[in-house]
């Protein structure tokens, strides 16, 4: 195993810190735009029951020039992490269309818990025929789990 690996494995077994978080983004994301990890953004809408706020830890341009927002959401309960997915796929939605991305990848966690899951969120459109008429539908991806942390 590489140290590389090493270092990508021990953080992702660990509980949430920003300083964790960050690091993997660095490792994972070189040439990620760190943008502001320590300032949460409180969350006043609908979702406001289950997340407490969210930050934008970083912007990554992919080679073929699509932008991925790196952000971290705060939930309200543990318990959310794994419950809620249905949530948290509308409101990465909500974040990714917010901030003009393609894509997100996303810690989850609740502050003091050991459990968090780490997702990757895609917008994708396609042009269809509806009624005679060209119309772009949005079609999201499921909020995959890229990895959900337990310690």
């Amino acid at each position: 195993m590489t140290a590389e690996t090493k270092k990508i494995k021990g953080i992702l077994e660990s509980s949430f810190s920003t300083d964790n978080y960050v690091a993997l983004v660095k490792e994972i994301f070189s040439s990620a735009k760190i943008i502001s990890p320590d300032k949460q953004t409180p969350e006043r809408s609908n979702f406001s029951f289950h997340i407490a706020g969210y930050s934008h830890v970083a912007t990554y341009m992919t080679p073929d020039g699509k932008k991925l927002v790196i952000l971290a959401v705060e939930l309200k309960k543990n318990a959310y992490v794994i419950t809620s997915r249905s949530t948290q796929r509308s409101y990465a939605k909500k974040l990714i269309e917010s901030s003009n991305s393609d894509a997100a990848v996303i810690a989850f966690y609740t502050n003091g818990e050991s459990k968090w899951r780490l997702s990757f969120v895609r917008l994708d459109y396609e042009m269809k025929f509806e009624n005679g008429k060209l119309k772009a539908v949005e079609n999201m991806t499921p909020a995959r789990l890229v990895m959900r942390i337990s310690t």
